[in-house]
């Protein structure tokens, strides 16, 4: 099969500009600057067109369980004016964003060369969901946006890219843990004119045992996974293979 391989060095938190004003281009939007999570703020210029930035805003929301919750705002600014040009907004109930049991600790740019079509270029956002207990899990969903004129339009939804959990019993020896990574291939074949995307995912899963920490075993188990996303004529779907 003929593909694009896609880069993870293409993506990062934030490019930094002196011409970007956070102030100025939340003053656009209606949010109030101090209901922005301004550590989790990400902002890069397009690596095909300096002349726009692409931003991503969380706002705080506090939710009915009292959990902080985050509304995104995905922006294409001017880089120059910082006025914004285009705009997404996805509320909280449908980003998944939140300081809960799985808190939202990054946001991160991804300006790989998404030709989505032949004359569609995309960019994806990744954010990291992670928490530090003793049954520690982590992920990294990835979002990919097009742009269609003056708008910016969402095809593929939190897609799971990365996974990372692991799980501790009670004796000193005993964990079980998981992690799979994927990397995203674009393919030359299409389904209603965008081409389908291809995820090969490497799976090692790990188990630890023994009766103390001088007599702990390792088992690795290792595989592969493929799946197929197609455009359905509005967002991504998945076809496993």
């Amino acid at each position: 099969m003929n593909f694009i391989f896609l880069l993870f060095s293409f993506f990062f938190t934030c490019t930094q500009t002196s011409e970007f004003d956070l102030q100025k281009v939340v003053s656009q939007i209606g949010v109030e600057i101090d209901d922005v999570n301004i550590s989790l703020v990400a902002y890069k210029v397009k690596p095909n067109n300096t002349n726009e930035t692409i931003v991503v805003i969380p706002e705080e929301v506090l939710s009915e369980d009292g959990f902080t919750v985050y509304n995104s705002y995905v922006l294409i600014v001017d880089s120059k004016s910082n006025k914004v040009v285009k705009r997404y907004f996805e509320n909280f109930k449908s980003t998944g964003w939140c300081d809960c049991d799985l808190p939202l600790k990054e946001i991160m740019i991804d300006t790989a060369p998404y030709f989505l079509s032949p004359n569609k270029r995309g960019f994806g956002i990744r954010v990291k969901l992670s928490n530090g207990n003793g049954d520690h899990m982590s992920e990294i969903n990835l979002s990919l946006y097009i742009e269609v004129k003056t708008e910016i339009i969402k095809v593929l939804s939190n897609y799971n890219i990365e996974t990372y959990e692991s799980y501790l019993a009670t004796t000193v020896c005993a964990t079980r843990s998981k992690y799979k990574v994927g990397v995203l291939k674009i393919t030359k074949r299409t389904t209603n004119g965008y081409n389908d995307l291809l995820i090969e995912s490497k799976v090692t899963m790990k188990d630890e045992y023994g009766d103390d920490i001088d007599n702990c075993k390792e088992t690795l188990y290792l595989s592969n996974e493929k799946e197929v996303l197609k455009f359905d004529g509005i967002e991504y779907l998945s076809i496993w293979k």
